[in-house]
């Protein structure tokens, strides 16, 4: 009977952890993702989201230079909740607040202690990282909810449906790379972590490894299809494209790279976001690292799966310290698996009240840091570094009178010229063929016109021709725009009978009032 009781009381502790761990990682994630303003490629996510649910085929239809789940993940939520930049905002908040949650019970399972379980997820909702690019609609929360799930779904101690878990673990892994293709290079971890058990047998290491990626399997079998349809604009999208996005192909540019290494120790400030929270967690798992040597400890597989995504996440060109954000939750695992080790090796009296205070100092430097990280994301974004634009109206409030203004000037359905394709996630106008993403322009003059065509991609030279045209009758100028090249298009909307009948911020709406 005590023993029931006990039972009970356990369980309504934890349900009740569980609660509070979910209330706070909301009363931040949630109020963070409605302010902060609107990063410049949420317009081509979200627009790609919505074109899918109005029967457009991604790749084939328009240009979407990334892996497929995105637009259908984010077009079914906004296709109940409304296609809205809020919408699209509580989505994100609420996959930080499952990856969050999932953390929590992993670190439990790993110490035992629900205390080192809570401090993960302080360290974790307290990230200006995270909370700066896992609130907005881009892959990054997406990406890590699915992989934090397929962590935390593999066999740990329990027994109970391990073959179902292998499967699922699978599933959700190949979802991950769905999103965001450098997680395939996490696939090589998974398989192996299977096989690390001194006690495996080789036969139940292949069992493992064959639900692992038959789970795997289905997760990508979306990848086959829109492959089939047509192979080369799939590998353009996905592949081509980030090749020849910039001079130094797909891994290039090294030198930036470095730079980007030594921002992320905080020894370099040029390229993003800075704070000394990632400088800290770096600094803890490289001291795991040298603990678990020490003590004879096995690595866990978050530092595997953190070491991996650390390198991947380095590849691309060019690279931004935003890319690590996927990284830091398995960083954070290893910082409270140290504090674990230390607790456990260190003797009681002065040496473990020493730690204790040395833990305590370093958390509270964690966290007083947090407000000012937090700080450069809910500031206007800065000029982009590689092409120099910059300015515009990203303010969310301030997007969603343009779009009003949109409707005003058309009719439902009509198609609207505009170089930043987020203008239109809120409007019943239709996007101009070609531009529902601002990034083909960057490789635009590097293809034939052929590849224009079947890439689905517009060139400078065709929106030039396209409005002495009128091919359409109303041009939204502002945002993903800069300075030199807006005076042109001023110029060339008034040679052909445009004129500015709307200015809302610095986006300009003009419409084609006579022909020349």
């Amino acid at each position: 009977m005590f023993e029931e009781i006990a039972d009970r009381l356990e369980r309504t502790q934890a349900a009740w952890i569980i609660a509070a761990v979910l209330i706070l990682q909301c009363l931040i994630f949630v109020p963070v993702a409605t302010v902060r303003p609107i990063d410049g490629d949420e317009g081509f996510y979200l627009l790609a989201a919505k074109l899918v649910f109005q029967g457009k085929q991604l790749y084939t239809d328009f240009f979407y230079p990334q892996m497929p789940l995105l637009p259908y993940v984010y077009g079914l939520w906004m296709s109940i909740f409304g296609f809205s930049w809020y919408a699209a905002r509580l989505l994100s908040a609420l996959l930080a607040v499952g990856t969050g949650l999932l953390l929590y019970k992993y670190v439990v399972r790993l110490t035992s202690k629900r205390p080192l379980g809570l401090l993960a997820v302080g360290l974790y909702v307290l990230s200006s990282l995270l909370l700066g690019w896992y609130t907005v609609a881009k892959t990054y929360s997406l990406s890590a909810f699915l992989l934090m799930s397929a962590v935390v779904l593999l066999p740990g101690k329990s027994n109970s449906r391990r073959q179902l878990r292998y499967i699922l673990s699978g599933l959700l892994l190949g979802l991950a790379v769905d999103t965001r293709l450098l997680f395939l290079g996490i696939v090589p971890v998974f398989w192996l972590i299977l096989c690390r058990s001194q006690e495996s047998k080789p036969e139940t290491c292949l069992r493992r490894q064959g639900w692992l990626l038959l789970g795997l399997v289905i997760g990508l079998l979306p990848n086959l299809w829109f492959f089939a349809v047509s192979p080369d604009i799939y590998i353009f999208n996905n592949i081509g494209y980030h090749a020849m996005r910039t001079g130094g192909g797909l891994f290039g540019f090294l030198h930036q790279k470095l730079l980007i290494v030594l921002e992320l120790i905080g020894a370099w400030k040029a390229w993003g976001h800075v704070s000394l929270q990632l400088p800290i967690l770096l600094f803890a798992n490289c001291y795991y690292l040298l603990l678990a040597w020490q003590l004879g400890k096995r690595l866990s597989f978050a530092f595997y799966v953190a070491a991996v995504l650390s390198v991947i996440s380095l590849l691309p060109t060019p690279t931004f310290v935003q890319y690590f954000c996927v990284v830091v939750p398995f960083l954070i695992v290893n910082a409270i698996l140290v504090t674990h080790w230390l607790d456990e090796a260190v003797p009681g009296g002065t040496a473990r009240v020493s730690l204790a205070l040395l833990g305590v100092l370093v958390v509270v430097a964690y966290v007083l840091v947090a407000p000012v990280g937090v700080g450069q994301f809910l500031a206007p974004p800065a000029p982009d570094p590689l092409t120099g634009e910059g300015g515009g109206d990203w303010d969310i409030e301030t997007n969603r009178i343009i779009a009003a203004q949109i409707d005003a000037c058309t009719n439902p359905g009509e198609p609207v010229m505009t170089w930043w394709p987020g203008y239109l996630l809120e409007s019943d106008a239709l996007i101009f063929p070609k531009m529902e993403n601002h990034f083909g322009l960057r490789v635009a003059n590097r293809l034939t016109s052929r590849q224009l065509d079947r890439y689905r991609i517009i060139s400078e030279p065709e929106i030039a021709a396209h409005i002495r045209e009128g091919a359409t009758r109303v041009v939204v100028l502002g945002n993903w725009v800069n300075r030199p090249s807006k005076v042109r298009y001023r110029q060339l909307l008034g040679e052909s009978g445009y004129a500015l009948t709307r200015k809302i911020g610095e986006t300009e709406i003009y419409i084609r009032l006579r022909s020349r």
